[in-house]
């Protein structure tokens, strides 16, 4: 296989995760847009069902907030997601260049998501006990 191919079939894999990226933050922007005006209410199906709050729990809430500079009650929603924003850009960022040189993702990554997962588990646990008040917000919206 020659040096032209290589070259292509990276451009090519970097190509593709970044559309894949752009379809998903377009989406993204699509739904909270759509979120935002009114025409429909988004609801968190385990909240819903259970009345317990899930690991994600606020995390519109959040990104509104942090796209009002309203920083601290971004943390106050969730502070789980808003410290795990770094993690998130590395981990996006690292399975990018990943794929794009290697076709597949970082070994650290599958290792990290299942410690992430851990901290989720832990986190809906310790949100959910009356005793301990975690992500309650300054004030509501």
């Amino acid at each position: 296989m020659g040096y032209k191919q290589i070259t292509d079939r990276k451009l090519n894999r970097a190509i593709i995760y970044l559309a894949c990226v752009l379809c998903i933050i377009t989406l993204g922007i699509s739904v909270f847009t759509i979120e935002q005006a009114g025409i429909i209410d988004i609801n968190c199906p385990i909240h819903y069902f259970t009345g317990l709050n899930c690991p994600a729990c606020g995390a519109t809430r959040l990104v509104i907030s942090i796209l009002n500079h309203q920083f601290y009650q971004a943390f106050r929603w969730n502070p789980l997601i808003f410290l795990s924003i770094p993690y998130y850009i590395i981990a996006l960022v690292g399975s990018g260049i990943g794929y794009t040189l290697k076709g597949r993702a970082p070994e650290w990554l599958g290792k990290s998501l299942v410690i992430y997962a851990i901290i989720m588990v832990i986190f809906m646990v310790l949100r959910n006990l009356s005793l301990i008040h975690i992500s309650e917000p300054t004030r509501p919206y």
